[in-house]
C-alpha cells in the first residue's frame, strides 16, 4: 500500500475526525488528496511543532484528532510526548 493509498483510506473511514499532517510528503498528500474535509497543516518550517498543536486541538474540540507524524518531527518534540500519554 502506498502512502497515498493509505490516506485516502484513511480519510473515507474517518470523515468526522480532524487529521493533523506533520511536515514533508504527509502534509503535500494531504493536501491533494483532501477536499476540504478536516485536514490541517500547520506552518511549513515548524517541524516538531504539530505534536503540541494537536495536543492543543485535541484538548479544545469533541472531534476525534489523528496526528500523521515523521520520526524526525517526534524527536524534535520527544518531550511533548510524556504530556500527550
Amino acid at each position: 500500500m502506498t502512502q497515498k493509498q493509505f490516506l485516502l483510506k484513511l480519510l473515507k473511514e474517518n470523515k468526522k475526525t480532524i487529521i493533523i499532517g506533520s511536515l514533508g510528503t504527509i502534509s503535500k498528500d494531504l493536501l491533494e488528496l483532501d477536499n476540504k474535509q478536516n485536514c490541517i497543516i500547520p506552518i511549513k518550517g515548524a517541524m516538531g511543532c504539530s505534536l503540541g498543536f494537536a495536543l492543543g486541538y485535541a484538548m479544545n474540540t469533541k472531534h476525534k484528532v489523528i496526528l500523521l507524524i515523521g520520526e524526525g518531527s517526534l524527536l524534535m518534540k520527544a518531550g511533548s510526548i510524556s504530556t500527550i500519554y
